[in-house]
């Protein structure tokens, strides 16, 4: 595994960012670039302006605790990870860290 996903869904976007949608993306994604996928987080309902999401802390946490295995991390798209620019360039920034 050199690679995590993290996938999210707000009550609202259900249908034009399915779940299994983002997740065939970011398989299909991998393949094509020889990425190895481990675990897939998953935030199903939740707002994409904070990261008090159960999944997404649960992320933070699997990359603290297995850094040295994760060096990608695979999102559908830019929204699905955060619509709050600096506290996502934050984020971003922790988690490169975190990476290396």
């Amino acid at each position: 595994m050199n690679a995590i996903g993290y996938i999210r869904i707000s009550k609202k976007d259900q249908s034009t960012h399915s779940l299994d949608y983002q997740e065939k993306s970011i398989r299909d994604y991998c393949d094509r670039n020889a990425l190895e996928l481990g675990s897939l987080f998953i935030d199903d309902g939740e707002s994409s302006y904070t990261f008090d999401r159960p999944d997404y802390k649960a992320l933070e946490d699997f990359i603290k605790k297995n850094k040295k295995s994760v060096k990608y991390l695979v999102i559908f798209d830019h929204d699905r990870f955060s619509r709050n620019l600096p506290e996502a360039l934050q984020k971003i920034e922790f988690l490169e860290k975190s990476m290396i």
